[in-house]
C-alpha cells in the first residue's frame, strides 16, 4: 500500500523538529526523504525545493557524501 499522503505529513512533522533542535542532518535525511514522496505524487517543483534545501542541510551539516547524494537526484530531475 502506496500511502504517501501520510508519509507525507509525517517528513514535514519530522523536519519541523530537526530544525527546531538544530539537527541538520537528520532535518536533511528527511527533507530528503519527503523530496521523494513529492517526486511520487506528481509534485516535481516542491520536491526539487526540498532537495536543495536538504544539500544545504547537509552541508552545514559536513556530510559531503549526503550532499552529493542529493545533488544526483537534482540532476536527474526534470526541471517544473
Amino acid at each position: 500500500m502506496r500511502r504517501f499522503d501520510e508519509a507525507i505529513t509525517a517528513h514535514q512533522q519530522a523536519a519541523g523538529i530537526f530544525g527546531e533542535t538544530g539537527d541538520r542532518h537528520g532535518e536533511g535525511q528527511t527533507l530528503g526523504n519527503l523530496g521523494l514522496a513529492l517526486r511520487d505524487t506528481g509534485c516535481v517543483a516542491e520536491a526539487t525545493r526540498c532537495w536543495v534545501q536538504a544539500a544545504e542541510a547537509f552541508a552545514d551539516s559536513g556530510s559531503a557524501e549526503d550532499v552529493a547524494a542529493v545533488r544526483a537526484l537534482l540532476d536527474g530531475t526534470p526541471a517544473a
